[in-house]
């Protein structure tokens, strides 16, 4: 039975008129089964306005400014909602829609779970974007964006609707969400590890290169990882004017104390990479360098003083090359930004466990410095477990910003009031507490 079975003749000849119409109009475009099942929210809002009730005993106070703004409910009644109270007001949105990978209870349309079988979910995920980001579209001030994070399954079809929503969109910015070392086994193929950042705005933007600078890549580095690997390795001349030491099939470069310094990182370590040394244990997968090197030496008759440097080896960070140096080796980061960025997808931010799709508090920390002033508002309509929120506290910390924050969801398994709403009382409450310690004092 075909869907148009059930249709009058009358509203038969409606549907072909208009998509005659929209045939002469447009000689390229997007265009899906929005009517099918329209979102039964839309149909609401045609009838009845929204409204925002205030919960009091749930304010977050810190000074007496503006206040930030947590909305709890569908995403499209706060957006009706807000084009009353802040349209053009808004100069950065951020939001991480949902992906429509297919997977069981990835998002919700007419509140029914979307999943791979439905064969209208493409279809169903534009209707529903489409709605919200022409709502958003009319939020952002004259010199606004709206940066959207997306996944491959969508990313064609986002890249189209906000070229007919909006008159200025950026190529997609390509970033690692994981490994690239991860395969799928059993198929055979490389595994999808890209995600894709996508920038619009209702006039074109200024290109925002530093968000790429791969001189300026240690803002991409957690903080932890800065401060674990704080060496450099320098070596006076090139590694291939060294003398090559073969065995066991394996290659050696043994260089004098006098040949190397290890030391603060900076500019002109080994290819460029931040160290960590470690004691070598027993079972762990560098004892095999370690005992190697030695047995080199002894060979030689040299000390434990030479560095080694063990060529070929397979490095998940590009390095190639193992360093040792006594009973120690030597761990890596790459300076890559590509092999740098994997190691915050998947990390959830503020030790919050269990959310599945956390994302960077740095990074959007970064692109929202990049678009905004100190006074700027920023909307997250996805907001999820409040990292855009973060983002913006951690930002105005920094820099002595007054940015705010509104942020929208619904409260799909207590995430937004669980989550998002305690994670940000907390670093209030933490912002706050000087004041009250020296009042009491």
């Amino acid at each position: 039975m075909s869907k148009y079975d059930c249709l009058t003749k009358e509203e038969l000849i409606k549907i072909i008129e208009r998509q005659e119409q929209e045939l002469k109009n447009k000689k390229y475009g997007l265009v899906w089964d929005a009517e099918r099942e329209p979102e039964q929210v839309v149909l609401d809002c045609k009838n009845h306005l929204p409204v925002l009730e205030r919960v009091k005993e749930k304010e977050i106070k810190t000074d007496d400014s503006e206040d930030n703004i947590l909305i709890e409910g569908d995403n499209y009644h706060a957006l009706t909602v807000l084009n009353y109270t802040h349209k053009g007001k808004i100069d950065v949105i951020y939001i991480d829609p949902p992906y429509n990978t297919g997977k069981a209870k990835e998002w919700k349309y007419n509140d029914k779970y979307v999943d791979k079988n439905d064969s209208y979910r493409h279809s169903k995920w534009l209707n529903f974007m489409e709605k919200r980001l022409k709502l958003a579209k009319e939020l952002l001030s004259k010199n606004g964006v709206i940066i959207c994070s997306i996944g491959e399954d969508e990313l064609a079809n986002l890249v189209l609707l906000l070229n007919k929503i909006f008159n200025f969109v950026s190529e997609p910015l390509v970033w690692l969400s994981k490994s690239p070392l991860n395969q799928n086994k059993l198929t055979k193929t490389s595994a999808i590890c890209h995600e894709y950042i996508i920038i619009a705005g209702n006039k074109e933007v200024e290109s925002k290169n530093e968000l790429i600078d791969l001189e300026n890549t240690d803002n991409f580095i957690a903080k932890d990882k800065i401060k674990n690997y704080p060496l450099g390795i320098f070596l006076k001349k090139d590694i291939s004017k060294y003398k090559i030491l073969k065995e066991e099939n394996k290659e050696i470069i043994l260089i004098p104390p006098s040949e190397y310094t290890i030391g603060k990182y900076k500019q002109g370590s080994f290819k460029e990479h931040r160290f960590q040394k470690r004691i070598f244990q027993k079972g762990h997968g560098s004892e095999k360098y370690v005992n190697f090197y030695k047995k080199i030496l002894k060979k030689n008759n040299l000390p434990e003083s030479y560095l080694g440097v063990i060529l070929n080896v397979k490095d998940r960070n590009n390095l190639g090359v193992k360093f040792v140096l006594g009973n120690f080796y030597f761990q890596s980061i790459s300076r890559f930004l590509t092999l740098k960025v994997p190691s915050f997808l998947g990390q959830y931010q503020g030790g919050y466990p269990g959310f599945p799709t956390a994302k960077p508090v740095d990074l959007i920390k970064r692109l929202i410095k990049l678009y905004s002033s100190r006074n700027s508002i920023i909307l997250d309509f996805f907001a999820g477990s409040g990292t855009t929120g973060e983002a913006v506290l951690k930002l105005n910390e920094e820099d002595g910003g007054n940015r705010r924050f509104i942020l929208c969801n619904t409260n799909e398994n207590n995430i937004f009031s669980n989550i998002c709403y305690r994670r940000l009382k907390n670093l209030l409450s933490k912002k706050r507490a000087p004041d009250h310690e020296s009042k009491k004092n």
